[in-house]
């Protein structure tokens, strides 16, 4: 009996220390956690406050025995935070790793905002809640002022757009008056095709905006034959002035899904075509249907070749290969 007594007490300091160094173990984890994190028990008493929680808030974990996180938590937060207690607790397993972000306060009572894990852990003490936390704080102010940055660049379109629009009509409208004067001045049919052409840019810039701000743009069903003529034809003067034939094979209609606003880039194409390389004497705007229902609209010029490292750059914005030469252009670095 002696000897079987004792085999037991040996097993019980066994299984004490066992669960002291496994205690210390998970103690040494959480202090060197990189996340702040903090457990309360049953009553939302603190019982854990690790080290990243102090450097986060400023409490050390001495200054916070006994304390509750009204500490560092308003009412509506704590709120939350019952919330997703309760819906963690009622969904067990599947509820584990909810989320949400909070507002806190240091100890100094600044603001900070917070994303928050929510779990939940039976002891023998009870039912503990573990929060693992994040300062996300500087992340939600960079994303404010990215959405403000958009919102005036939004704004910026429409006051350009509307200052444009007025002038452009006129214009359209006169040449349309003299037109009707003079029908075989092919000046004034050119004067009319841009102005009419401009107005559709100034109407797409809300398809700009939308690029601009959320990286997408609108599609439709268009004929993309129809638009490239039409950008043709406005450079109808600017073609013979530098002595230089447009070559078109281009099947019609040529229905593709896309967006009216493409057409900058086969009007920078061109306008860059006649202004670097009129030597060539030629420009070719060719379709090659592809196996994948999809359509490569080729430019060629016959000019001189931008060197094969540079020909990259030219898709980026205002990219300067040659001194007082700008190359890229918004058209060309939104294809």
């Amino acid at each position: 009996m002696i000897a079987g007594e004792i085999a037991r007490v040996i097993e019980r300091h066994r299984a004490r220390r066992a669960i002291e160094t496994s205690q210390a173990r998970y103690q040494q984890i959480i202090d060197n956690a990189f996340d702040p994190i903090i457990t309360v028990d049953g009553n939302n008493i603190i019982t854990i406050w690790n080290q990243a929680a102090e450097r986060l808030f400023g409490f050390t974990a001495d200054e916070l025995q006994g304390k509750t996180l009204k500490v560092i938590f308003g009412k509506e937060s704590l709120a939350g935070l019952v919330a997703v207690r309760e819906k963690v607790q009622a969904a067990g397993a599947a509820g584990l790793g909810e989320v949400l972000e909070l507002v806190a306060r240091d100890k100094n009572d600044r603001n900070l905002e917070i994303a928050v894990s929510v779990s939940l852990l039976s002891t023998d003490q009870g039912s503990q809640t573990t929060f693992v936390m994040r300062d996300i704080t500087a992340a939600k102010k960079a994303e404010r002022e990215l959405v403000e940055a958009h919102s005036m660049k939004e704004m910026m379109l429409d006051i350009i757009s509307h200052d444009l629009k007025n002038p452009a009509a006129t214009i359209s409208g006169m040449a349309e008056l003299l037109i009707q004067e003079m029908p075989r001045e092919e000046p004034l049919q050119v004067i009319r095709l841009a102005s009419d052409n401009l107005l559709e840019v100034i109407e797409s810039t809300s398809s700009l905006a939308q690029l601009m701000t959320e990286g997408r743009i609108d599609t439709e069903l268009l004929d993309i034959a129809e638009l490239i003529q039409s950008v043709v034809a406005s450079f109808a003067i600017p073609l013979r002035a530098a002595g230089m034939k447009l070559d078109l094979k281009l099947p019609s209609p040529l229905m593709v899904i896309g967006n009216p606003i493409i057409s900058e880039i086969f009007n920078n194409y061109i306008s860059n075509a006649i202004k670097y390389a009129a030597q060539g004497g030629k420009i070719v705007v060719k379709a090659i249907r592809n196996e994948k229902r999809s359509v490569t609209i080729d430019v060629g010029d016959f000019g001189k070749t931008i060197p094969e490292n540079e020909r990259e750059r030219v898709f980026y914005r205002h990219i300067q290969l040659e001194k007082g030469k700008k190359h890229g252009q918004i058209g060309r670095a939104h294809v």
